[in-house]
């Protein structure tokens, strides 16, 4: 069992996770039927990537194309970790690969451990280039693959997509050559702006000595002085990198960045933009960008919707074609595939502040709707068989009523496919179903094969996939429903002086929540409880809060940690601090842990080790905090 939590500023060593080879899913281009157009780059271009590591939305084309050319040399290999913006960013990107006859092979990747069993095959097959998506930011990427200079993969170019932050300073900066940097940064417009310039971060061309050698006791003497400054400097490099590592935070969806990538190269459909479009709304609802991200980026995606589907709606729609509207979306879950009243109770934002798990919170929630109007009878059966005339009242019902009961922000902006005379799916159904099937595990299916159904349910060719992945959804929310209930009702919710935590064991459920996405829903559910509960005590003592979930057949805990702040205004998001605390709380009892995923926030832990990692990681916090 690996300990995986190498310190950020230090270079990963990733040799000893080799143990055996396992499975990888192979998606490979068609064959090469002729070679890709030649690369029109100018000379000026060249030189940019010669001396920037950050690809600016304005020369994303021009990465493409660098690709394309070292295409002609090998093959391109195609990381992605296996999350909802992953596999909407990797359909956009091997469709563009498609496109222009890049041959490339796509390798699902679960932890980096997985690429570490790939390495010997890129010598093997020839890779001239490898793409990342949402996967490797947090480490040094040369060293990982063995293609530091002087190294068997020193040919091979390296282009991150990834949307988790920070990124690597290795990544960023080439502190060891001035040769040209093979590590290739899409950037979002405000990642490389974070950056702190390389003069705050690591020594200048002098060696800045501060030996204590000097045998001139005089404490004014120039060497003395020198000694003394060189010091100081060296600590404000070392707290300006542990700073920029303290927490972990997400950027624009990289769906988003490769949507702009296709509209650079001229290959812009519906089916490209809705990925994005899912892409965005992913990390909205996971709470990975705050709705001031969402909204500018939603609004560009809307002007491109727009754009694209500039066709009047007299016009109507034959069968097949995809048309994409911009509209509100309750905040219900998967309300067009089930009963009103299971969606608002299934729903976060209802159940967090109505409390809809308890007799009184039920009673809350069937007075809303009968000050809406609304019979109890229409509003359990299926929402596309409730009376037309109640549906069509829905929306001016909710905005007259749902702000007495605290649901002040009921919808949001969103978006809508329609497909032809098929019925309509919203951004957030994806998600949902995308989500479930990624994590639809058991003993006949592991995580490859929940990946295969999320990137075939994205296609309009497996519909029924797609709403496979919605009833599984529903499972999985009613076990976050019944899970928070026996939580909180359950009264097994722990807190010390630093944080509130929780062990999931034995449940009825538990098959779902070893799984790091369900976990964190779990998590994100708790927190808004404890946020908008009628307990004033609870709603005063705001804490960032961990859960632990059992693993039996592991014998492992996988462990997530949801960061809060005391006064967090509703639609902001609180960078997350965890990932080096889990660290730091691991090495000091030396714990046998690893991540589980390619978020620091997210770990898994050995059961024997829980009990003293609980407690380290409280006098870690307070030592920190």
């Amino acid at each position: 069992f690996f300990f995986f939590l190498a310190h950020k500023t230090q270079r990963l060593r990733i040799s000893a996770l080799r143990p055996h080879a396992t499975p990888h899913l192979q998606l490979t281009s068609p064959p090469c039927n002729s070679p890709p157009p030649a690369l029109h780059t100018e000379k000026a271009v060249f030189f940019f990537f010669v001396w920037a590591m950050f690809v600016p939305l304005e020369r994303f084309r021009d990465a493409f194309d660098r690709i394309k050319q070292e295409s002609l040399r090998g093959k391109v290999f195609i990381y992605g970790s296996p999350d909802t913006d992953s596999v909407c960013a990797l359909y956009i990107l091997t469709a563009l690969l498609r496109s222009e006859f890049v041959d490339y092979k796509l390798l699902p990747i679960s932890s980096m451990q997985d690429v570490a069993n790939t390495i010997e095959t890129i010598a093997v097959e020839k890779v001239a280039s490898v793409i990342l998506v949402n996967a490797g930011a947090a480490w040094d990427l040369l060293e990982v693959f063995e293609a530091d200079e002087g190294q068997r993969h020193s040919h091979v170019t390296f282009y991150l997509i990834d949307a988790h932050r920070p990124i690597n300073l290795a990544n960023i900066f080439d502190t060891k050559t001035a040769q040209s940097s093979r590590v290739l940064i899409f950037d979002d417009g405000l990642t490389a702006e974070n950056v702190p310039a390389f003069d705050e971060l690591f020594p200048g061309s002098d060696t800045e000595s501060d030996s204590d050698n000097d045998d001139n006791d005089d404490p004014d003497s120039p060497s003395k002085r020198m000694a003394s400054e060189a010091r100081l400097r060296r600590l404000r490099r070392e707290e300006e990198q542990l700073r920029y590592y303290s927490t972990t935070y997400f950027g624009v969806a990289s769906s988003v960045l490769l949507w702009k990538l296709s509209s650079e190269l001229n290959r812009e459909n519906n089916q490209l933009l809705w990925m994005g479009i899912v892409g965005l709304t992913d990390q909205l609802l996971q709470e990975r960008i705050d709705t001031t991200t969402y909204t500018e980026q939603a609004d560009a995606l809307r002007k491109d919707a727009q754009r694209l589907n500039a066709r009047s709606d007299e016009d109507g729609l034959s069968g097949g074609e995809n048309q994409i509207s911009f509209e509100e979306e309750y905040r219900f879950m998967l309300l067009r595939h089930w009963s009103l009243f299971e969606a608002m109770c299934h729903s976060r934002y209802v159940a967090t502040r109505l409390g809809v798990w308890r007799q009184r919170g039920k009673e809350q929630l069937c007075n809303l709707l009968a000050k809406m109007g609304l019979p109890l009878v229409q509003c359990k059966q299926k929402y596309v068989a409730m009376d037309l005339q109640l549906r069509g009242e829905l929306s001016d019902q909710l905005a007259r009523c749902a702000p007495e009961f605290g649901l002040d922000n009921i919808s949001f902006p969103s978006f809508v496919l329609k497909r032809g005379f098929s019925q309509a799916l919203s951004a957030a159904d994806y998600v949902y179903a995308i989500s479930a099937l990624l994590e639809n595990t058991d003993e006949q299916n592991d995580w490859m094969d929940g990946f295969r159904q999320a990137y075939d349910a994205l296609s309009p060719d497996h519909f029924s996939v797609l709403l496979r992945g919605m009833n599984f959804s529903k499972t999985r929310e009613a076990a976050i429903l019944s899970a928070v209930e026996n939580i909180i009702e359950g009264r097994t919710m722990r807190k010390n002086k630093s944080f509130r935590y929780a062990v999931v064991k034995d449940t009825l459920h538990q098959k779902y929540f070893v799984h790091p996405i369900t976990l964190t829903k779990l998590g994100l559910f708790l927190m808004d409880t404890y946020r908008y509960s009628s307990d004033k005590s609870d709603r005063k003592k705001t804490m960032p809060l961990v859960l632990f979930a059992h693993n039996s057949q592991s014998e492992t805990y996988l462990v997530v940690g949801i960061w809060a702040e005391p006064r967090k205004v509703e639609g902001t998001v609180a960078k997350n601090g965890f990932g080096n605390l889990f660290h730091e709380a691991g090495r000091k009892i030396d714990a046998r842990v690893r991540m589980a995923g390619f978020d620091s926030s997210v770990m898994e832990i050995k059961k024997d080790d829980l009990p003293r990692f609980i407690g380290q990681l409280n006098i870690s916090m307070r030592q920190t905090l």
